[in-house]
């Protein structure tokens, strides 16, 4: 575990539904940094290449695939972060927001924008990338857990 609360780095090699392993390899869980940001922005363009309606960004108009803003975003502060997912090279992401602009929802964290490639779907990395977020959003301040 990181100082975020996240997994360093995860072995995941339970088979799925139909006894199948698809992805054996380990896999890291961590978050982005700013010298991330290529490979985040290309990603960002995958993600809405491959499923534009899950999404409400369009390639064409999405600040989130250019990479100086992914890099500033990246060094914004722990509020505004995405947790990646490496197998080795990065696979998936999901978005944690917490920018509270009213008092009544200061202890809001929202999750956004989660993507893991065809071809690492259904080997557990969307889970081990919810469950990296949430980690990683019990450690914002103000954020409490709501059931």
């Amino acid at each position: 575990m990181d100082a975020h609360g996240l997994p360093t780095q995860v072995t995941h090699s339970d088979p799925d539904r139909h006894g199948t392993v698809r992805h054996s390899m380990p896999q890291t869980i961590r978050l982005l940094r700013p010298d991330d940001a290529e490979a985040a922005a290309a990603l960002r363009r995958e993600m809405l290449l491959d499923t534009p309606t899950a999404f409400l960004a369009s390639p064409d108009s999405d600040g989130g695939s250019d990479v100086e803003t992914v890099r500033e975003r990246l060094a914004s502060g722990p509020g505004n972060s995405i947790v990646g997912a490496f197998a080795p090279d990065l696979v998936g992401s999901v978005g944690v927001l917490h920018a509270p602009r009213h008092p009544k929802g200061a202890h809001h964290a929202h999750v956004w924008g989660m993507y893991v490639q065809p071809a690492h779907r259904r080997s557990g990395i969307g889970k081990l990338l919810l469950e990296a977020a949430i980690a990683h959003a019990r450690t914002l301040d103000g954020v409490t857990q709501r059931l």
